[in-house]
């Protein structure tokens, strides 16, 4: 399901994640769901990154995957699931036929997380063929991205 990326915005050290607190001193669930992911690109070609991922984040209209092996994050424009309502925070799985198993345990572990820090979602079931995903109330308070802090919509 997930193609070429080559519409890279940036590239963030993993460290500014583990920086970054919501002004009520939360953590940021972002970085939580991060050490969580399990992906890595297929290919070694310095200019070309194709992700084999289990799950994305979208925040802001905006890409969020973390190599597996690199301590850092890279942002893409959402040109692939550019339908998605740009105020909007998603987790997205990608269930890829002998993955399906470690998707599920995925989800599990994602779902407690949830729980862990108190968020609510709702589950999105076949968005697209095997992508299934959640719609996450304050996914993450970031001056990623336009440099100004988004109002977040709780479900």
């Amino acid at each position: 399901m997930l193609q070429n990326l080559n519409s890279k915005l940036t590239s963030i050290p993993f460290s500014s994640f583990e920086m970054v607190e919501k002004a009520n001193g939360e953590p940021v669930v972002m970085l939580e769901i991060f050490k969580l992911l399990k992906c890595h690109p297929k290919s070694k070609n310095d200019d070309l990154h194709i992700y084999n991922t289990e799950i994305i984040m979208i925040v802001n209209n905006q890409l969020f995957i973390k190599q597996n092996g690199k301590d850092q994050v890279d942002v893409f424009v959402n040109d692939i699931f550019n339908h998605l309502e740009e105020d909007s925070h998603f987790l997205l799985f990608i269930d890829n036929g002998s993955l399906i198993d470690n998707t599920s345990f995925l989800k599990d572990q994602v779902r407690n997380l949830l729980l862990s820090m108190d968020r609510k979602w709702v589950e999105l079931l076949h968005l697209e063929g095997s992508i299934s995903g959640f719609l996450v109330d304050k996914v993450i308070e970031t001056e990623l991205g336009e440099g100004k802090r988004d109002e977040l919509k709780t479900i």
